[in-house]
């Protein structure tokens, strides 16, 4: 049986992830990451828009191989004292399609965001852009570049701000050291069931999902059966979906992804990205049609041809019932390339 899943279903069919064809290995650009891995501690200061002076912070960090290998997640908890915790997940992958190292964040204020990440000799630098929340509830247009200095098991960390008219400024500096080269286990932490509103429209997804189906790989291609689990979950704060995806042992090869989505004000549509352990980094946009009807759209590159895609997504108050994708690729005419059905996992 071959083994793929729902929630990262606009990525499977971006890359031919079956164990008979020759499996990439993840790219150099995140061999740095491993001397990073570990439990770090830190502390530091931070400005806020209305605030002139600093106030301080303190952190714990979590850094990890994932996807075996193809991607490293951060898990930040950042207590800001009386303003709260700050959490925040980083995948950071090497984007094959664009040839660029590429972090996605989600976390509990904004969302989720992609960047661009860069090694610059020990130093991991990492640059986005965006909407940005200040304290009175408004958003202003920025961009940010953090620097994170790595020495050994100390480093130090610079995050440079720039939003609407106001001039740059250092919004965080501080210093951690590693106390334990091993990660703690976080993702429980992660979890919960509260929804902000623009994404009470996912809240049936939410659980662990059983998919069974099946797909084309090519337009002369046979059908293969498919099958695959998903554990699909709000992030804390609940601005964010996360699912983790993973296959059944398929000729000694396992699929795993991850996926986040978030609604996006500016697009009116909540924006989903994918990582898997192929190398395929994806970014969709959904759509609600109906009640029960999701639209999700993505375009890139298969086989070196450029293809644009559909799938359409039933959700019930129970939880995802069906998936189904169509595909143009070059100049060809459109087919359909992926579908399934779902059930609550065992």
């Amino acid at each position: 049986m071959k083994t793929l899943t729902l929630f990262a279903a606009p990525i499977l069919l971006a890359a031919p992830a079956f164990a008979q064809f020759e499996l990439p290995k993840p790219d150099e650009s995140l061999a740095p990451f491993a001397a990073t891995v570990g439990h770090w501690e830190g502390k530091g200061t931070f400005s806020m828009d209305t605030v002139e002076e600093r106030m301080p912070w303190t952190c714990t960090i979590e850094l990890e191989p994932i996807l075996d290998g193809f991607a490293y997640q951060e898990t930040l908890d950042v207590d800001m004292g009386e303003i709260g915790h700050y959490h925040m997940m980083a995948i950071y992958t090497y984007d094959a399609a664009k040839s660029q190292l590429v972090h996605i964040k989600t976390d509990n204020m904004g969302g989720t965001a992609m960047g661009l990440s860069q090694w610059v000799g020990n130093s991991l630098v990492s640059a986005g852009a965006g909407m940005f929340p200040q304290m009175d509830g408004s958003k202003l247009i920025g961009a940010e570049r953090g620097v994170w200095a790595i020495d050994g098991d100390s480093s130090t960390l610079s995050i440079t701000m720039v939003s609407g008219d106001q001039a740059a400024s250092i919004h965080v500096d501080g210093v951690m050291k590693r106390t334990n080269p091993k990660p703690m286990a976080v993702n429980a932490s992660l979890r919960t069931n509260e929804l902000i509103e623009p994404m009470k429209p996912l809240a049936s997804m939410l659980g662990k999902w059983h998919m069974k189906g099946s797909m084309v790989m090519a337009p002369d291609a046979p059908k293969m059966e498919i099958a695959g689990n998903d554990d699909v979950f709000a992030f804390t704060g609940g601005h964010a979906i996360v699912a983790n995806v993973i296959g059944e042992e398929s000729e000694g090869f396992i699929y795993r992804a991850i996926g986040t989505m978030s609604w996006s004000e500016s697009k009116s549509c909540w924006d989903h990205y994918s990582v898997d352990n192929m190398g395929v980094v994806t970014h969709s946009e959904w759509f609600q049609t109906d009640d029960e009807t999701f639209v999700m759209m993505h375009s890139g590159s298969y086989m070196g041809e450029p293809y644009a895609e559909r799938g359409t997504f039933k959700v019930g108050k129970n939880g995802p019932i069906s998936v189904w994708s169509d595909r143009f690729s070059g100049a060809g005419a459109g087919s359909r390339v992926f579908e399934g059905t779902y059930s609550k996992a065992k």
